[in-house]
């Protein structure tokens, strides 16, 4: 039996690196077989609250806030970035976003679509380079009642669903 002193290291590096480190890792460990382990740090998938895709066109931040504006019958669209950017890509999040698009890298092109955005989250949205549109928080969960109930209505025979008539946006426009 032989004992010797060992120190642990531990280090969190990106997946693109990780050959590199064990082939250093090798070349200077005064063992044959040096020990270590690899584990990942994937953060759990987020299911159901959201999306991200590419528009099927390029457009401009203005443009995609009047299209959305029209389609969810919205009374008080705002906007964060230009007006003129260019958007190709979407982070979706309906009612209220908060900190979930920034789970993914924003960039220039993308915008991000919700329902309502706190006034630090637009600045950390600006900081990253990127633009938001805010529809209103009814307005951005609304578009998904009717499908949500035809979906339950199939599950649960015999039972109805019926979208209320009365439910509104809480705020009014000036």
């Amino acid at each position: 039996m032989e004992r010797v002193d060992e120190i642990r290291l531990e280090a969190v590096v990106g997946s693109g690196d990780i050959a590199e480190i064990v082939a250093a890792i090798r070349a200077s460990h005064p063992y044959e077989e040096p020990a270590f382990d690899l584990y990942p740090l994937r953060p759990q998938p987020v299911r159901g609250i959201g999306r991200i895709g590419a528009l099927a066109q390029p457009t401009t931040l203005a443009q995609l806030a009047r299209k959305l504006k029209r389609a969810t019958h919205s009374s008080c669209v705002q906007i964060v970035g230009p007006a003129d950017r260019r958007v190709a890509r979407a982070v979706i999040v309906g009612g209220s976003a908060g900190t979930l698009p920034f789970r993914v890298a924003l960039g220039s092109n993308d915008v991000v679509v919700t329902g309502e955005i706190r006034h630090h989250d637009a600045l950390t949205i600006r900081r990253h380079d990127a633009t938001a549109i805010a529809l209103g928080h009814w307005a951005s969960e609304r578009p998904v009642l009717e499908p949500l109930a035809h979906k339950l209505t199939g599950a649960l025979k015999g039972i109805t669903f019926r979208i209320s008539k009365f439910d509104r946006d809480a705020f009014e426009p000036v």
